[in-house]
């Protein structure tokens, strides 16, 4: 993927103070559903905007981002010891690394925000083909991905490009 900052400063409030809307949508939804679900694949997971509030449900999170700094905001961030031990946290590039999950269908949930359209599009089969791995049957995927070109506004797109995503 694309390295979307030489350090963390420059995106260190990122979304985790002010947002959480994917962990919360999702929240939302398994309580709605009745679901249970023991572990979470959060890829491109940044600071923990979306996953680190789901710890304390005591669900196991794979947390993976391409930057090590970013990962040590990451684990800063985890305010209560006891919920540490439910995080896994590894810093790869998601477009090199082999596979998400040592073995298949560990993740109940995926949750891939705002990371998908920052990926080489020549990456975005086998970005796929390694989720369906790591998710179990019946699992569920939470992402984003862009719109077309001409139906986003102007001002986002000219955004989003500058950090690599492609439309």
């Amino acid at each position: 993927g694309h390295l979307i900052a030489d350090d963390l400063t420059s995106i260190q409030k990122e979304r985790f103070l002010k947002s959480n809307a994917m962990s919360q949508l999702f929240v939302e939804y398994v309580q709605a559903k009745g679901l249970k679900p023991k572990t979470v694949l959060d890829l491109g997971c940044g600071i923990g905007a979306n996953s680190i509030p789901l710890l304390k449900y005591r669900i196991n999170v794979i947390a993976i981002d391409n930057m090590k700094c970013v990962l040590d905001a990451y684990s800063q961030n985890i305010k209560n010891k006891n919920e540490r031990d439910f995080a896994i946290l590894k810093c790869a590039d998601l477009t090199t690394l082999e596979k998400y999950t040592e073995e298949a269908n560990v993740a109940d949930v995926v949750i891939a925000s705002d990371v998908l359209p920052y990926l080489p599009i020549l990456c975005w089969k086998s970005t796929m083909e390694k989720i369906v791995f790591s998710l179990k049957p019946g699992g569920y995927f939470f992402g984003s991905i862009f719109v077309k070109k001409s139906q986003a506004n102007p001002f986002v797109v000219t955004v989003h490009e500058k950090f690599g995503a492609q439309y």
